[in-house]
């Protein structure tokens, strides 16, 4: 931050939930090890991480003089920004918006996961190219957070239940002049409907 490069104070995007305010950016990277304050830049409110996200860590990566391993979210993960920190090590979430990733997770999940030495997870190891970059992709499946995922889908899908049947209920009760309302009004709440079917239409 300069005063040939000033950072612009203005309304971004808001992990505050308050796109309303004005705000500017501060870029930080910490150790490890206590989460120790190693590199700092300010930047514009407005600024996108996915757009300079490679840009910091190649910047901070020239003013050390000793190897480190980047880690960082999946904003990071794009093919500009692999090719751009090629010569640079990382670990990074991919997102499953790349088709390769949702392929993966569907053939992982259909296998049985290998046993990790670490208790409670399992895992697999896929070799990939992506952005001309090899790289090894992995997927991991904690046992204690399927369980609860799986509780809270179960929930979900009860609640959905009974929202679904009082509309129905009421759908039932009321009166139509013609059948194509009667069907037109249920194709809506079809097509509404996240866990439940309506058939017979």
């Amino acid at each position: 931050m300069n005063r040939e490069n000033p950072i612009n104070i203005t309304q971004g995007y808001s992990r505050d939930h308050r796109p309303d305010l004005k705000q500017c950016i501060l870029d930080l990277i910490v150790s490890s090890e206590g989460d120790i304050p190693v590199f700092f830049r300010g930047a514009s409110g407005n600024e996108s991480d996915k757009a300079v996200f490679a840009q910091i860590l190649v910047e901070y990566d020239k003013q050390i003089d000793f190897e480190s391993i980047m880690v960082a979210d999946s904003a990071l993960y794009s093919e500009s920004n692999l090719k751009f920190m090629s010569n640079m090590k990382w670990i990074s979430w991919v997102p499953l918006s790349i088709e390769k990733a949702k392929k993966l997770v569907k053939l992982f999940t259909s296998t049985e996961l290998k046993p990790s030495e670490i208790k409670g997870y399992s895992y697999q190891a896929e070799k990939v190219s992506y952005g001309g970059i090899e790289q090894r992709w992995l997927w991991v499946e904690s046992a204690d957070r399927k369980k609860a995922n799986l509780k809270k889908l179960t929930q979900s899908i009860q609640e959905d239940f009974l929202k679904t049947s009082k509309q129905v209920g009421r759908l039932v009760k009321e009166e139509f002049e013609q059948t194509s309302l009667a069907e037109l009004k249920i194709k809506e709440l079809a097509a509404k409907l996240k866990y439940d079917k309506i058939s017979d239409l």
